[in-house]
C-alpha cells in the first residue's frame, strides 16, 4: 500500500500499541472485580505451587477474553484492502499531490552552515595540513494537517480528488459496501521543530602538489522540519452504516519558544480513546511530560469492564537543556554526557484482570543502570558481577499481589547465573549473565526459565500457540 494512505492508517492504529500516562496509581478491585465479581483478595501468602497454578489460570482467561477472533472482521478488511488498493493500484495522483504540498511548503534557502574538522602533522621536514568541510544549505518547512485536505474516492483502478476541509480515504470492501478513512483537526495549533533531514548534493577537494595542504567539501541539503500539532484529532473508519474504529486525541503543549521544546521546560499533556465496534476501548489518560515529572496510564476495556490497567509515574532532576532536534546528530557516548547528571525515580503497576497486580518502584535510575553496567564489565569475575546485581536490585522493588490482596505474594529481581562451556582444548570457561528471578517469602527462588517452564504451562503455551495459529492464517 502506498505511503500516504499508510501514514493515515497508522494514525488510526497507532493507539493499539500506545502506553498512556497518569498520575494515579493502579486501582485494586478487592472483591469487586467487573470481570470476576467472586474474586476473594489473597491477604495470606500462597505457596509458590499455588501461585504457579494461579498464573496458568489467569494466563488462560486472559488468552479466552483477548480472543483473536474478536478481530478477524479488521483483519479481514486489512487484507482485502491490501490486496485490492495496493501497490497494483494507481496512487499517481495521490503521491502528486502529497509531494506537491510538501514541495510548496518548503521555503527559500535561509542560511548556509559549516562544520569543519581539521588533521595537522609534521612528516620529514614537511608540515601537513588538511581540512573536511561539510556545508549545508539550510530550507525549512513547516508541516500542518490543514494542509492535507481533499476527499479521496478510488474508482476504476485510482485514486481521484474532489475539494473538502478534512482528509478522507473512500473506497469499498470486498463486497462493494463504502468504506471511509478520515482524518480531521480542530483547535490550538502549536507549532514544534521536530528534526532535520540531511540530503547529499555533491563532493569536491583540492590539494597542492606535494599534498601538504588538502581540502574536502561535502555539499547537503538540510531540511528543517516543523510540525503544526493540533489540539484536537480525530480518526475514524466506517463500513457502510458501522463505525469500526473511532479514535480521539488531544494534546497540549506548553512552554514551547521559538517553536523548540526543550526538555528543560517544555511540558506536554496528551489523551487518546480508541474505541472499536467490537467492544474493545483503549484508553490513554492524561499523560503527562514536565522537566520535574513524567507519568503515564493506560487501560483496555471490552464491553466496559476492565481488563487491563498500566500506569507509571517518574520524578525527574537536572533534565538537560535539550530541543528535539538535538538528538538528530547525536551518538550513544554524547547521549550519554548529556545526561550524566540527570536522574529519575519511578513507581510503575500493572493490574490483569483485577486478578494479578504488579506494583514496583525504582528508588535510583542512574544507578540501577550503572551498577548493570558494571555487571556486565565484569561477567568473568562471578564475586564482582554479584556484588553489582545485589547493588541494581537495591534500586529496584517489584512485588506480586492477587485479587488485589494486601499479601506480597513473590518479589522479582535480578539473579547471576553461569554460563559454562569448554574450548576443544579442554579448557573450561564461565560468564556470568543475569536473570529475572521470583524470590517468595519461603525463601525460595526461581528464575523466570524455571519457574515459567513448558511442563507446568503446557495448557497455556498450546492456547496461545493456538491463537497464533489463528491470527497467522487470518493474515494470509
Amino acid at each position: 500500500m502506498k505511503k500516504y494512505f499508510l501514514m493515515a492508517a497508522a494514525l488510526l492504529l497507532g493507539a493499539v500499541c500506545m502506553v498512556s500516562c497518569g498520575d494515579d496509581d493502579v486501582e485494586t478491585p478487592g472483591g469487586n472485580d467487573p470481570i470476576n465479581p467472586d474474586v476473594t483478595p489473597a491477604n495470606e501468602v500462597w505457596a509458590p505451587a499455588k501461585q504457579k497454578q494461579y498464573l496458568e489460570d489467569v494466563g488462560m482467561e486472559v488468552n479466552q477474553v483477548f480472543n483473536v477472533e474478536d478481530f478477524r472482521h479488521y483483519i479481514e478488511l486489512a487484507n482485502y484492502v491490501g490486496s485490492h488498493y495496493g501497490d497494483d493500484y494507481d496512487w499517481d495522483a495521490v503521491e502528486d499531490w502529497g509531494e506537491g504540498i510538501l514541495d510548496g511548503l518548503m521555503s527559500e534557502l535561509i542560511r548556509t552552515d559549516k562544520k569543519t574538522e581539521t588533521n595537522d602533522y609534521d612528516y620529514e621536514g614537511k608540515h601537513y595540513h588538511s581540512a573536511y568541510n561539510e556545508i549545508y544549505d539550510v530550507y525549512r518547512s513547516t508541516i500542518l494537517a490543514s494542509n492535507f485536505r481533499g476527499h479521496w474516492t478510488a474508482r476504476n483502478g485510482k485514486w481521484t480528488r474532489t475539494d473538502a476541509d478534512d482528509l478522507q480515504f473512500i473506497f469499498a470492501n470486498k463486497s462493494g459496501q463504502q468504506c471511509v478513512l478520515s482524518l480531521a483537526t480542530s483547535g490550538k495549533v502549536t507549532k514544534v521543530h521536530m528534526f532535520h533531514y540531511d540530503e547529499w548534493k555533491n563532493y569536491e577537494s583540492e590539494s597542492n602538489d606535494d599534498w601538504t595542504n588538502y581540502v574536502s567539501n561535502e555539499y547537503y541539503d538540510r531540511t528543517e522540519y516543523t510540525l503544526g500539532v493540533p489540539e484536537k484529532i480525530e480518526v475514524k473508519l466506517t463500513e457502510g452504516e458501522r463505525t469500526l474504529v473511532h479514535q480521539v486525541m488531544t494534546t497540549d503543549l506548553g512552554s514551547i519558544t521559538n517553536e523548540e521544546f526543550d526538555l528543560s521546560r517544555s511540558t506536554l499533556t496528551f489523551n487518546s480513546t480508541t474505541t472499536f465496534d467490537n467492544g474493545y476501548v483503549i484508553t490513554a489518560e492524561n499523560v503527562k511530560y514536565a522537566p520535574s515529572s513524567a507519568s503515564l496510564k493506560t487501560t483496555i476495556t471490552k464491553n466496559q469492564a476492565v481488563l487491563l490497567t498500566a500506569t507509571l509515574s517518574c520524578g525527574l532532576s537536572n533534565v538537560p537543556a535539550r530541543t528535539l532536534n538535538d538528538w538528530y546528530d547525536l551518538d550513544d557516548d554524547e547521549l550519554e554526557d548529556i545526561f550524566a547528571k540527570s536522574n529519575a525515580t519511578a513507581a510503575f503497576s500493572l493490574n490483569v484482570l483485577g486478578k494479578v497486580q504488579l506494583k514496583g518502584t525504582i528508588s535510583d535510575l542512574h544507578k540501577l543502570v550503572d551498577y548493570i553496567d558494571e555487571a556486565n564489565d565484569n561477567d568473568e569475575n562471578e564475586q564482582a558481577f554479584k556484588n553489582a546485581l545485589k547493588k541494581a536490585n537495591g534500586c529496584l522493588e517489584a512485588v506480586i499481589y492477587y485479587n488485589g490482596g494486601t499479601a506480597k505474594q513473590a518479589t522479582m529481581g535480578l539473579e547471576a547465573i553461569p554460563d559454562r562451556w569448554t574450548d576443544w582444548e579442554g579448557h573450561t570457561y564461565t560468564e556470568w549473565y543475569a536473570e529475572p528471578t521470583l524470590y517468595f517469602p519461603d525463601g525460595s527462588s526461581y528464575s523466570f526459565e524455571e519457574y515459567f517452564n513448558e511442563d507446568d504451562f503446557k495448557d497455556l503455551i498450546d492456547a496461545v500457540e493456538e491463537q497464533g495459529e489463528i491470527a497467522e492464517d487470518m493474515w494470509d
